[in-house]
């Protein structure tokens, strides 16, 4: 199987759309940057490759989800067309901004969706996420990570390719059952005595646990005592503080009596109704005199106007027009004597309005200051009605208290509760774990007949799924295989360099269980035999996938690794049954000098579609001279940042 056609619009840099047509071939892919084919870096080369990866398992390296969608436009997507048993399969990943990302596979006249696609795609290459990765898709500067990985990160890499998970997980159980079952063998031959020894600690002066309870009993009598004496004590104390309280509110009680009684004769001179009577008589008569000094006034203002001859003929009293209005104008001398008789009335009539404000607000005053009284009358009857229980304990009480005697006594008889309480709860305890104790003590028996039958069964599954059993069989084959084919790449190219794969060595110290039996070994150094099958105890063999070059630098590393990762590529995807052919390698040759990427690439090309069964290959280069030796090629060109792909050969 082997892409067919690859098609981006709107992926990173490819802005518009890219369709390459593809043969079962090994393409170089090359790239010129603003017509300058020179410069070739952020150019789209990667972001080719990586749109593979991207359409079979949706991974990317933008930052968000949104982040792989060019700049600038709506939606993207990715879509290949697969060469699967003479039948062609489409597999399409888009997505438009804000919203999720869809998978759609056409297959064989099926049209599958989201996670139902996903699942096709994954049983068609036979691979996990993980396995492609790893052996399918070489990222760059990649090529040598398994040479520079951490032993235990190889180790669970190829773990995981050799489907040791089952096995290791099997030892792993059977250890953890063998490690618990020893020490439940161990722990059974002290629990007898340990929890007879407890049940003696727990009973302490009690001979047997029946003493103990009824001891629990008379405790529980002491306690319900002491619980009454010191109800009975808080009771007299609240009392007490009673008492003590509402004597000192007795001064304070004869003082608003004493107020009040002086208030009361105050309010005996004045009548509240009277006052109000008075108050309105007066507001009635400061209303009348108001209308008699505006009606004088406009009597002032209308011999005023005849005085000077302005008079315009309205009558300021019945308000209709003045026949004599001519007449009345031109009596000048009798008008004058007129007006001052209205000023002399208007300034009368204004003191009288005047006295009678005065008289309103005096009794106005006189009425409020009477309610303020009775207000507060009221409010001290108020405040003695509240006292008056008080005020009568007070007086009722003649013998002193000793209030502090009496919180003493409280404090005594909380304190006795307390402690019979807690010694009451530490003999319930020591009886509940004396029971508990010698149900333990008869269990043991019964547990270590079956601990020992299975203590033999473990024994022999470590031995059976054991790192030295079927997981070292299964591993060192494998190995042997991948060693075998990066050699012989190794050898093909013409390039000194050999690589050696050891599966398990040999550690610090001595082995901690026993190689033919699982029987664990005492931690002291000085015992040699196994006490059980009475085999020679061996050296610890540690089980880590180490790789020995013969030669070692950055490009011994890259060529060891590439060949390494291409060898177990091809054992992978054999024991998969995977049928992905197209290797996708990204600057392979990076750190190589000119000799050893001129070898290494003259034999790429045959190596992938020989004994690594590759049909097809996408691999970037900025090496003319490397890219060159591969039949076929893809140029890449970018233009202000926006990337096109095409085929040239």
């Amino acid at each position: 199987m082997h892409v067919k056609q690859l098609m981006v619009k709107g992926w990173k840099c490819y802005r518009d759309e890219s369709r390459l047509n593809l043969a079962p071939i090994a393409y170089s892919v090359v790239a010129s940057r603003d017509g300058d084919p020179e410069q070739s870096n952020w150019s789209g080369k990667s972001s080719l490759l990586e749109a593979v990866r991207f359409a079979l398992h949706g991974e990317h390296t933008a930052r968000t989800e949104d982040g792989w969608i060019a700049r600038g436009q709506p939606e993207g997507g990715v879509a290949l067309v697969l060469d699967h048993d003479s039948d062609e399969v489409v597999v399409e990943r888009s997505r438009r901004r804000g919203k999720s990302t869809q998978l759609r596979v056409k297959a064989g006249g099926a049209d599958l969706k989201g996670d139902e696609a996903q699942r096709y795609v994954d049983s068609m290459l036979g691979l996990t996420r993980e396995d492609f990765a790893a052996t399918c898709y070489f990222e760059q500067r990649q090529m040598a990570r398994l040479i520079l990985a951490k032993p235990q990160e190889r180790t669970d890499v190829v773990a995981a390719w050799l489907r040791l998970e089952p096995l290791i997980r099997a030892e792993e159980e059977a250890r953890a059952l063998l490690a618990e079952l020893s020490g439940q063998a161990l722990a059974f031959r002290s629990t007898a005595e340990r929890e007879g020894e407890a049940v003696k600690r727990e009973l302490g002066q009690h001979e047997t646990r029946e003493a103990l309870a009824r001891a629990i009993e008379r405790r529980q009598e002491d306690l319900e005592r002491a619980e009454e004496s010191l109800a009975d004590a808080r009771r007299a104390s609240e009392a007490a503080r009673k008492v003590v309280a509402a004597r000192a509110r007795v001064d304070e009680y004869d003082r608003i009596v004493r107020e009040g009684k002086d208030l009361v004769e105050q309010l005996e001179g004045m009548d509240l109704a009277e006052l109000g009577k008075a108050e309105q008589r007066l507001t009635t008569l400061e209303r009348d005199l108001a209308l008699e000094y505006g009606k004088k006034q406009r009597e002032e203002q209308l011999n005023r106007k005849v005085a000077l001859g302005q008079f315009d003929g309205v009558c300021p009293v019945a308000g209709i027009a003045c026949p004599a209005k001519d007449e009345i104008n031109t009596r000048s001398r009798a008008s004058q004597r007129a007006l001052k008789l209205a000023e002399e009335a208007a300034r009368e009539s204004l003191q009288r309005h005047g006295e009678a404000q005065l008289d309103l607000r005096a009794a106005q005053a006189k009425r409020q200051a009477a309610e303020r009284l009775k207000a507060r009358v009221d409010a001290l009857r108020e405040q003695v009605r509240g006292m008056r229980d008080d005020y009568r304990l007070a007086k009722q009480e003649a013998a002193p208290f000793d209030v502090q005697a009496i919180e003493a006594l409280v404090q005594r008889c909380s304190d006795a509760v307390v402690q019979a309480r807690v010694e009451l709860e530490a003999m319930r305890g020591s009886l509940k774990r004396a029971a508990a104790s010698e149900c333990e003590r008869y269990d043991c028996a019964q547990k270590g007949v079956a601990v020992e039958r299975r203590l033999a069964t473990a024994r022999e599954a470590v031995l059976v799924f054991g790192r030295n059993g079927a997981q070292r069989r299964v591993a060192e084959r494998a190995m042997r295989e991948i060693e075998e084919g990066a050699n012989y790449a190794l050898e093909e190219c013409g390039i000194d360099l050999r690589v050696e794969v050891r599966w398990s060595r040999e550690g610090q110290g001595v082995a901690r269980q026993c190689d033919e039996c699982g029987q664990p070994f005492p931690s002291s150094l000085k015992v040699k035999q196994c006490g059980r099958c009475g085999a020679e105890r061996g050296a610890l063999l540690i089980h880590k996938l180490d790789l020995a070059l013969s030669d070692r630098s950055g490009a011994a590393e890259d060529l060891a690794g590439a060949a390494l990762q291409l060898a177990a590529s091809a054992w992978l995807r054999a024991e998969r049954g995977s049928a992905w052919g197209t290797a996708i390698i990204d600057e392979p040759t990076a750190q190589l000098d000119a000799g050893n990427r001129r070898a290494f690439m003259r034999h790429l090309a045959a190596m992938l579609r020989g004994r690594y069964a590759f049909e097809q290959a996408l691999v970037v280069s900025h090496d003319p001279a490397a890219t060159s030796m591969l039949p076929g090629r893809i140029l890449v060109e970018n233009r202000e940042g926006v990337a096109s792909a095409r085929v040239l050969a």
